[in-house]
């Protein structure tokens, strides 16, 4: 989804954020895309990146406050 935002918004800044095994998954496919300078993946479980124009949550455990 975050590299179909990107496609369509060329002014978006993303970042894909899950577990460390899927992360390499989507990391793929952002290389892939093209679009690696312009979205990332980086693990949920880490402190969350700065600067990005969007979170979007997809099928993840609970969200919590930290979250938000």
């Amino acid at each position: 989804m975050s590299i179909a935002l990107a496609k369509r918004n060329p002014h978006l800044q993303a970042c894909i954020l899950d577990v460390a095994p899927v992360c390499k998954i989507a990391a793929s496919n952002v290389k892939r895309s093209g679009l690696f300078r312009r979205v990332a993946a980086g693990d949920a479980r880490q402190p969350f990146p700065a600067g990005y124009d969007v979170v979007l949550f997809c099928d993840i455990a609970p969200v919590t406050a930290r979250h938000l």
